[in-house]
Parts: C-alpha cells; structure tokens; sequence
C-alpha cells in the first residue's frame, strides 16, 4: 500500500513539473523575441542585462510588441501582465494600484515604482500621464526597494522611450474614437552633426467624455493631455555618450462625478450603478496637473551581455 502511495506521488509530482513547464506565466513577448535568436535585453535594475539573467519575474515589451497589439496607455500594459492591476478613480491620476496583492490607496505611497528613462516618478498621479515614441516596456514584480526606495515593495515599471538616430524623419498620427475623443501624434528626429542627434516627440488627446451630469446636462468626465519631450544624443568620445532628456505634460479634466446627494438620497448610500453613471448634482468638478523634468545622462557602450 505504502509502495503504491509512492508512486502515486511520483506520477504526481512529474505530471506537475510538465504541466508547470508547458503553461508557465512567461509573457508573450518574450517568447517571440527569443524566437529570433537575439537576446532580450531590459534595464530595469539600471544597466544593460539579458532578461534571462535578470533574478526577478520581468514582463518585456518591444516596440514591436507595442505597435502591434496597440498598447497606447500604462493601463494597457498593465492589463497584459498577470499578477498586477490599476483601477483609475474619480479624476485624471487618481488610481489604485495592486501587485500580487500588494495595493495601496489615494492616501498612501504607490507600492510600485514608475520610472521613465531612468527618472522615477514618486507621485502616483504620473503613472497615467500619456506614454508616446516608446522603444521598451518592462515590469518588475516583486519588492524592488534596493534599486528605487521605499515606493517599490511591489515592483517597478521601467519605461524606456525612443533615442535620436542618425537617420533625419519622422512621423505623425491621428485618431478618433467614441466620447468624441481625438489624437494626435507626431515625432521628428533631426541628426544636426556627426556627433548630435535630437528627437522631438509629442502626443495630444482631447475627449469629451462618457458620463453625462442630468442636471448640468453635460459630460463630467472630459480629459485633456498635452505632452511634449525633447531628447538629445551627444558623442563625447568614441567610447562615450551624454544624453540629455527633457519631457513636459499638463492635463486637465472632470473630478468628482458623484455629490454626496446622489449616495445619501437618490441611492441609499449605494456606490454603485447609476450612482457612477448618472450623477446629478449642480457642481462640475475640475482637476488639473502639470510636470516638467530634465535628466543628464552619461554612459559607455556596454559589454556583450
């Protein structure tokens, strides 16, 4: 009986590793880029490394990945990687973030890191500014306080964008959508010597929204953006690189979509339903943020990895 219960186990236990080994959680990206043979490289942990080196569960996103599965926002990305997820709340930034189960709220510092060329982001209420010219997306799960600080018990999303090239064009979007929403983008990449490139980029959305306030008779949650970044690439030597990076971006839009009078009269107290999709109240709530940074960087060709 015993002898059975073995091999029970046995079975058991190899049928586990196989199942473990055909269904692992490795996102789709990297599987199609190890497919080519070329190494996946991230910079999450702040230099140039093979993912497969890296000791943490990373989410890889090309450019390739980014153009064709349509990854336009931080929600998006988000949304392709198991384990994590963002709740926006009642007015742009506001959000709740939640990776394996690590969350906070409003009132808290985020539990996961944002860092945008190597600038991190501290407030929570930048994680939703527009992305735009990404080259790579890379999320790291699990605590990252070592390399970020105190805002990093759950993780890190590393966002890398577009460098200046050697070679001058551009190029330019527009879109429109329901909410009687519109976009605009575009990016010019200007080599001006054998040692200088620069790189214009900027991304504007315009929307009117999709909840209407039935006694104002007009949509509350309507959201601009505005974003504007200029990058730079100087040879110093022929070993050598400076970068200098410059980003803006201002956003306005609704905030408070339900009154206290919808909850406590017209729902009994429920937060839920028509209380979120047809407020009524004679106040139009407004929000609005503005950010500007700039970052130095210096750095040598890297090894082979």
């Amino acid at each position: 009986m015993r002898k059975d219960l073995w091999k029970t186990v046995a079975v058991a236990r190899l049928l586990g590793s196989s199942l473990f080994v055909a269904c692992g959680v490795t996102p789709l990206a990297h599987a199609e880029e190890a497919a080519d043979g070329a190494p996946i490289i991230v910079t999450a942990r702040g230099r140039p490394e093979a993912e497969i080196a890296v000791p943490d569960t990373v989410a890889v996103f090309s450019r390739d990945d980014i153009t064709r599965r349509r990854l336009t926002t931080v929600d998006d990305f988000i949304a392709e990687t198991p384990g994590i997820f963002m709740i926006n709340d009642q007015d742009p930034g506001t959000n709740l973030i939640s990776v394996r189960g690590v969350s906070t709220n409003r009132n808290q510092s985020p539990s996961i890191a944002y860092v945008v060329d190597g600038l991190a982001l501290a407030d929570a209420e930048l994680f939703t500014l527009r992305t735009y010219d990404l080259e790579r997306v890379e999320i790291l799960k699990g605590p990252q306080g070592a390399l970020f600080g105190r805002s990093a018990s759950g993780g890190a999303v590393n966002i890398t964008t577009a460098d200046p090239t050697d070679v001058a064009g551009g190029m330019a979007s527009l879109g429109i959508g329901n909410g009687f929403t519109w976009t605009a983008d575009a990016v010019a990449n200007a080599p001006v010597s054998e040692t200088v490139s620069l790189r214009l980029a900027g991304s504007y959305r315009n929307t009117e929204g999709f909840i209407r306030n039935t006694y104002l008779d007009r949509k509350v949650d309507g959201q601009i953006s505005r974003n504007l970044r200029l990058k730079a690439r100087i040879a110093l030597t022929e070993t050598s690189t400076l970068k200098l990076r410059a980003g803006w971006a201002d956003e306005e839009g609704g905030a408070a979509y339900i009154s206290s009078g919808n909850v406590t009269q017209l729902y009994a107290g429920r937060l839920s339903g028509k209380a979120l999709t047809n407020p009524f109240g004679d106040f139009e709530g407004r929000a609005a943020r503005d950010w500007w940074g700039c970052k130095p960087h210096s750095n040598r060709p890297s090894e082979t990895i």
